[in-house]
């Protein structure tokens, strides 16, 4: 009989293990290794919000909820010039109020974070199988020892990246190459799919550092040409009606507006 399992991910814990190993993580095939050959009753997901830019993550939480997790965010707060959001109190009440209510076999908690040892502690002596997973540069050695077991994510990558090469070498030699060529849109196409969501913030920030350079007011943004950049306290940003400003957000410490250009 499989055993019942929840699974809880702690997103920014995660995430800096692979930043620093320039890797991305498949957050729907990790659930699914974290599931197999058990019985996954739900996976959660906790994902902190920058105060500066709150929209950050959209994109990556629309594909986390895709890929069949309850997402719980929450907005950090300010600390200097960068932000602090501290989410272990959420995620304890929320694994003791699982482990209480559904009972679960075994709970995989992705973290490295030692401030969950006590938890751990606690969950193992109600009966519960407790496997922490987590990168090695993220987790405590005594997390590991307080665990019932520890899934190695660096492992898991490894054998991710074997998996892909053998598939790739599957391959037969008859494999069409996809096109290269974008199909072309009509210009009333174009504006109407494209979204300030989809704007890369790099982009954004590359863009700043050249109306900056330039001593420019706004600029069209480049492969978004239906909005511009707008900097506020200028005196094209007074001219702006409110009804064409999309969105503010905070970029190097200055504030911007991104606004619909006029049909």
């Amino acid at each position: 009989q499989m055993k019942n399992t929840i699974f809880f991910l702690d997103y920014t814990n995660i995430n800096r293990g692979a930043s620093d190993l320039n890797c991305e993580i498949d957050y729907e095939h990790l659930k699914n290794y974290m599931a197999y050959g058990r019985n996954l009753i739900d996976a959660y997901c906790y994902v902190p919000l920058d105060p500066r830019n709150e929209h950050k993550y959209d994109r990556d939480i629309k594909a986390l909820q895709q890929a069949g997790y309850l997402v719980t965010t929450k907005l950090g707060k300010y600390a200097g010039e960068t932000y602090k959001c501290n989410f272990d109190v959420e995620m304890t009440i929320d694994i003791m109020r699982m482990a209480h209510l559904i009972k679960p076999n075994i709970i995989v908690l992705a973290s490295g974070d030692i401030d969950f040892v006590p938890l751990i502690s606690e969950l193992r002596k109600m009966g519960i199988r407790v496997e922490v997973a987590a990168f090695h540069n993220t987790i405590s050695q005594e997390l590991i020892l307080n665990s019932s077991g520890y899934i190695n994510l660096n492992q898991y990558l490894e054998e991710m990246s074997n998996e892909n090469e053998n598939q790739e070498q599957e391959l037969p030699n008859t494999t069409v190459e996809p096109t290269t060529e974008p199909v072309q849109q009509s210009e009333n196409e174009n504006s109407t799919n494209q979204s300030v969501n989809d704007i890369p913030t790099e982009q954004l920030e590359t863009l700043v550092n050249e109306m900056q350079n330039n001593g420019h007011e706004e600029m069209t943004i480049p492969n978004f040409e239906t909005f511009i950049l707008v900097k506020n306290g200028t005196q094209t940003a007074t001219t702006k009606n409110e009804n064409d400003i999309v969105t503010e957000l905070m970029i190097n410490g200055e504030e911007y507006f991104i606004c619909q250009k006029a049909n």
